[in-house]
């Protein structure tokens, strides 16, 4: 291994752990606080949807600015913006005893989350490495995965025994004096040997589309369609499923438990599905992933309402655990393989509109179609109907007309 390689395994790695603390703290607690939202203040279900809707929304709304900045920035200031946002909102959170003002503190957790984990990891990890460009960008992007498999039991157990307030604190204090210390240390956008020329410099030299060019492509406004329609499928289930467990009998904690056990078989699935992008290409991988995991969708209602619940519930958690990441980690990689890497910030962050408008709006409708039917059943169905069609969408992607030509060792050539 070079010098070079084993710097970017440590950019790498740092990056996995700002995921990991960032994500873990707010996307992956938000089904936890739920239900304590509700029986603390009242609220009800259509209510309580909004703090989910209102994190994605700022997430991807801010997508287009984060995207923008990393093409001209060095992606370790971004990084610690956002993890500074995002420990600012916990922190609102903890005094907040109303509606109005825990939507604000997760809109800041939104905007955070943005800025400190998957657009730039994304971005970070495709420069540093050419071969192994789909296994660098599942490893990283796993860190909301591993932070899934200890913050849901974790961020339960302290609601119960010390209240809302002091979990959220706990929850900010690892960002404040780990991840964004560290971050600033050790990331950095690009290999050494191209440091000596202007972030917006370098970008020049990267093959690939420009912003125009590609928004005239059917492969951008496809690839827009995936992330709406999966991300609502998965958002709507994955923010309402402690709730919907608990709706159907579990307890909280065990409730806390599914979330951990998805998360750990998500980490695997990561890990898998960046192996098979580098064989197989990520627009063949991605469909089939989109494909289980609607498919897990459904399992999770047998989970709910048949006798042989425990066989439905392990069905669920390893076809849900195994592909939820497909749209964060496979759909970079398909954007590279589809538009080029030139405008690669830019273009995601545009893309990243359409996880908003899906991750945001698939909560809000799960909730809203709950509260209607007393019963999470339709709005399941739903949400699996619509990952079924993202991967139909998917599979008629192909390269955008100039993509086609750009030779594979002129993209593999970015990593030095």
């Amino acid at each position: 291994m070079t010098g070079q390689e084993r710097k970017g395994w440590l950019i790498i790695a740092t990056l996995f752990m700002a995921i990991f603390f960032v994500s873990g703290a707010t996307t992956n607690c938000i089904s936890i606080f739920l239900t304590p939202f509700m029986k603390h203040f009242g609220w009800n279900h259509a209510k309580v949807s909004l703090v989910p809707t209102a994190f994605a929304l700022a997430m991807g709304l801010a997508s287009p600015l984060i995207g923008y900045l990393l093409d001209r920035l060095e992606a370790r200031i971004v990084v610690c913006a956002g993890a500074v946002a995002a420990a600012a909102g916990l922190l609102i959170a903890s005094r907040s005893a109303a509606i109005g003002s825990m939507v604000g503190a997760y809109i800041a957790m939104g905007i955070g989350v943005g800025g400190a984990t998957f657009i730039p990891a994304s971005l970070v990890a495709a420069n540093w490495f050419k071969d192994r460009r789909g296994l660098a960008v599942g490893v990283v992007v796993a860190g909301a995965s591993a932070s899934g498999i200890t913050m849901p039991p974790l961020a339960d157990y302290l609601v119960r025994n010390f209240g809302l307030s002091a979990t959220f604190i706990a929850l900010a204090a690892p960002i404040v004096v780990v991840v964004i210390p560290t971050v600033a240390m050790v990331v950095q956008t690009r290999p050494e040997g191209a440091a000596r020329a202007s972030i917006a410099a370098q970008v020049e030299t990267l093959p690939g589309l420009e912003v125009g060019p590609a928004l005239a492509t059917g492969a951008f406004w496809r690839l827009a369609l995936v992330q709406t329609l999966g991300m609502a499928g998965l958002g709507g289930t994955f923010f309402h499923l402690v709730p919907a467990l608990i709706d159907a009998g579990y307890s909280p904690a065990h409730g806390a438990l599914v979330m951990a056990a998805q998360a750990a078989t998500s980490v695997a699935g990561f890990l898998a599905m960046g192996w098979l992008a580098d064989r197989f290409s990520a627009r063949r991988v991605l469909p089939c992933a989109l494909a289980v995991l609607g498919s897990s969708l459904l399992m999770l209602l047998g989970a709910r309402h048949s006798h042989f619940w425990a066989w439905w519930l392990a069905g669920f958690i390893a076809a849900f655990g195994l592909t939820a990441g497909c749209t964060s980690s496979l759909t970079p990689v398909v954007a590279v393989e589809t538009l080029g890497l030139r405008r690669f910030g830019t273009l995601w962050g545009l893309i990243g509109l359409g996880s908003t408008v899906g991750v945001g709006g698939g909560p809000l409708l799960v909730g809203a179609v709950f509260d209607a039917t007393a019963s999470y059943t339709a709005a399941f169905e739903l949400c699996a109907a619509m990952v079924f069609g993202a991967a139909l969408a998917v599979a008629m992607i192909s390269p955008a007309e100039g993509v086609e030509a750009i030779p594979a060792s002129a993209l593999r050539a970015v990593g030095h």
